[in-house]
């Protein structure tokens, strides 16, 4: 018998009144394991597709989980999704109070339409860091507080983020 290991977020809670979503979200160590499973390993992982963002969101949530493991093991991890399907793919908490809200994105543009997750959480919690990780080769400011990041920028300030 193989043991598979794999990490789960809960979802963000709030003791606002707003209805949000109660399920975890589960996430095997290896993305390969998830397409296995799935029978899906021998497709070519296309971009621009729905699996490859799938994939691309599942990879970057784990390397975040692991980079906390090691660092700091403090770090609190959830997601946030109402009940209008505004949706936040990471919430990190950190031990001083400090929360981002990172949604993950594989592609290099972005509409304002697919951030509308980020602007909701804002709401509910206003002094959230707002991050975008992307595919997008350079880092910008959107108009309302939102910072689209290259992916391999975002572990940058994650890991600045757990020192």
């Amino acid at each position: 018998m193989v043991e598979l290991k794999y990490d789960f977020q809960k979802p963000y809670s709030s003791r606002l009144r707003r209805k949000l979503s109660k399920h975890p979200k589960f996430y095997f160590f290896d993305t390969a394991v998830t397409r296995a499973l799935q029978q899906k390993l021998s497709l070519e992982l296309t971009p621009k597709t729905k699996e490859f963002g799938k994939v691309f969101e599942h990879f970057i949530i784990k390397e975040f989980i692991y980079a906390a493991n090691y660092l700091n093991p403090d770090y609190k991890f959830s997601y946030y999704r109402t009940e209008n399907n505004a949706e936040v793919d990471l919430i990190i908490e950190a031990p001083t109070g400090k929360v981002f809200a990172v949604e993950i994105k594989a592609s290099d543009t972005l509409k304002n339409s697919e951030l509308k997750g980020l602007r909701s959480f804002k709401t509910l919690v206003p002094k959230a860091s707002l991050i975008c990780a992307s595919l997008a080769e350079k880092r910008y400011k959107l108009d309302d507080d939102i910072w689209v990041y290259p992916w391999a920028e975002v572990f940058e300030l994650v890991f600045n983020i757990l020192h």
